[in-house]
């Protein structure tokens, strides 16, 4: 089985627009420049809210790590999407799995998310009527 993390989110009365970023931490004995990982969205059980691939770039064409750290140890963070959430009574769900053949990965230590609320999707659906 490979690598997957989840995490639950409680939801309020409200809905809510959201920018999702994942934070990765890695060390030197990561083997990859990049970490190909897909994302599923889940309110309650079911209902699927938001899935992607994407694939997250912890080093450049030269093989140098991005992000910031020290004693070899780096954290980056990537965009991963645009959520809304919220008017229901059921808990949100956010599973990363990464991609890639290994079913351990190594040189990375953590895995986390960001959720930050936003108007994005408000400001984007007025624009579009206009």
């Amino acid at each position: 089985m490979q690598d997957t993390i989840d995490f639950n989110i409680a939801t309020t009365d409200s809905l809510i627009d959201y920018t999702l970023t994942i934070e990765i931490r890695n060390n030197n004995y990561y083997p990859y420049q990049n970490l190909p990982v897909s994302i599923i969205c889940t309110e309650g059980d079911s209902l699927l809210l938001h899935a992607d691939t994407i694939s997250l770039n912890l080093a450049d064409e030269h093989g140098s790590w991005k992000g910031k750290g020290t004693g070899g140890v780096y954290q980056t963070e990537h965009y991963a999407g645009m959520l809304r959430i919220g008017h229901t009574d059921s808990l949100h769900h956010i599973r990363i799995a990464h991609l890639l053949p290994d079913s351990i990965l190594k040189g990375i230590s953590d895995i986390g998310i960001r959720l930050e609320q936003t108007n994005a999707y408000r400001d984007l659906h007025q624009h579009a009527g206009k």
